[in-house]
């Protein structure tokens, strides 16, 4: 028992060195999180007005307190054909790297500036007009993330739903699809 509260002694001194020391470094934690929230709430806001979608989740990889990573989650009613969601995709994956490139208090934290299409997530969740998960035929959960487009769609046996198919693009392969649409 004595040995034990020793170890926990020596495990708390060190605990509080690593953060008083991270704090005379003057790396303020709470306040980059704090600038990574902010944006993040005002993208929501801003999709949410714009493309009447309700956000779910935010995702973000902040290691060591550099933002590798930021990612949002929608709930989005459909269905929507593939195209459409292509479509979609593309144009929220680059409103959202326009408002992270432009926000000034967010650049000192980013891994890489400009962030990049690499840096950044989103996933749309289908809902039918009663709030129901979509499943097949019709595409129930796409995403954007590392640069690759992907389209889940899903089915349900036993009330467990499960992936019955996906397809992958990449975020190229995606421009070009939606240019060929366009022309």
């Amino acid at each position: 028992m004595k040995k034990m509260l020793s170890l926990m002694y020596l495990l708390s001194f060190f605990l509080m060195s690593c953060e008083t020391q991270n704090y005379q470094n003057g790396e303020d934690r709470s306040s980059r999180g704090q600038v990574v929230n902010d944006l993040l709430y005002r993208i929501e806001n801003s999709f949410e007005k714009k493309y009447k979608i309700n956000a779910i989740a935010t995702n973000i990889s902040m290691p060591g307190g550099v933002v590798k990573l930021l990612g949002l989650d929608f709930q989005m009613l459909g269905p929507l054909s593939k195209e459409e969601i292509r479509k979609i995709l593309i144009t929220l994956s680059e409103e959202f790297l326009v408002f992270v490139n432009s926000d000034e208090a967010i650049k000192p934290y980013l891994k890489n500036y400009p962030f990049r299409i690499e840096n950044i997530g989103i996933t749309l969740f289908f809902i039918d007009s009663q709030r129901m998960d979509l499943d097949d035929p019709y595409i129930g959960i796409a995403e954007i993330s590392r640069g690759f487009l992907e389209y889940k769609i899903l089915i349900t046996i036993d009330d467990i739903p499960s992936f019955k198919s996906t397809s992958k693009e990449s975020y190229e392969e995606a421009l070009e699809a939606l240019n060929r649409k366009e022309i």
